[in-house]
């Protein structure tokens, strides 16, 4: 089962964007995504579309907002800054 909070980074942006799980509800999960689209998908569904963040915690990931909107942006590479 997934806890509420967990961050669900999409598989394909065409398709879905980002999203966050808010509750467990009749064998579905609430999920809220960065678009503020409140949706209800099993865990099947939720694995098929979603990394979940414990699988992919190699990845670094950086919310950014832009134009009132929030973003997760993936980086590559995190370098130092030389001052």
């Amino acid at each position: 089962m997934l806890a509420t909070g967990t961050i669900l980074y999409t598989k394909d942006g065409r398709i879905s964007s980002n999203a966050r799980v808010l509750n467990y509800v009749n064998q579905c999960y609430v999920i809220v995504t960065d678009q503020n689209n409140i949706v209800y998908l099993s865990e099947k569904d939720i694995l098929h579309f979603y990394y979940l963040n414990e699988d992919h915690s190699q990845l670094h990931f950086r919310l950014v907002n832009k134009d009132d909107r929030r973003y997760y942006v993936r980086i590559k590479e995190i370098v130092p800054v030389m001052e």
